[in-house]
């Protein structure tokens, strides 16, 4: 009896130093998860604080638009959106596929003649979501695909951090294939940087 009782003491303090080694390796993990998280959300707001974009009202963005036709009977407005983003920061903006640019029109975007439903691609006074796409630089997005691109950063060239848009850098913005039945006389853009940053236009 006294040989159990000796084993059931050995296994309880077994038990005990497991407990506890578990119980001190979960608060250090806890502990370090928070300082990292609170150390990200320190250099989140310091990259916040310095982090300035503005859409400038000159030139104007704008819908340069062509007359189409599908078929023989039936045209629409095949348009370009076209505008700037100027870093007015001190943070170098860089990355672009976190980038992301909302557009609203006040006319319906469409895919067809808007004889059915699923012809309105997205209704009028909806938000247009666009993400960026690296492998239409230099012509444009297409709205279509939902994609924003740019022609160029300017000036040019770019000899610091080339394809990134530094503090005072202009980055001329395109989307391709916008189609209305109308041209929109009112719309708005929102550009939202990597680090939540916004900026946006309205005409």
């Amino acid at each position: 009896m006294a040989g159990a009782e000796i084993i059931a003491s050995a296994i309880g303090i077994l038990c005990l130093i497991i407990f506890g080694y578990i119980l001190v390796g979960g608060i250090l993990t806890t502990g370090e998860n928070a300082a990292s998280a609170q150390k990200d959300y320190i250099l989140m707001k310091e990259s916040q604080r310095d982090t300035a974009i503005n859409i400038p009202h000159s030139p104007q963005p704008e819908f340069s638009c062509e007359n189409k036709n599908w078929w023989i009977f039936w045209s629409y407005k095949e348009c370009t959106l076209t505008f700037n983003i100027t870093n007015t920061g001190s943070e170098p903006i860089g990355d672009f596929g976190h980038m992301d640019v909302f557009v609203n029109t006040s006319e319906d975007i469409v895919r067809g003649p808007s004889w059915l439903p699923d012809d309105v691609l997205t209704p009028a006074g909806a938000l247009k979501y666009h993400k960026f796409d690296q492998y239409t630089i230099g012509s444009g997005g297409e709205d279509p695909t939902g994609n924003w691109s740019y022609i160029q950063i300017f000036p040019t060239p770019e000899i610091i951090h080339p394809n990134m848009l530094d503090s005072n850098e202009k980055m001329e913005v395109k989307i391709n294939n916008f189609r209305f039945l109308n041209q929109p006389a009112n719309f708005m853009i929102t550009v939202v940087t990597p680090n939540g940053v916004t900026d946006t236009y309205i005409k």
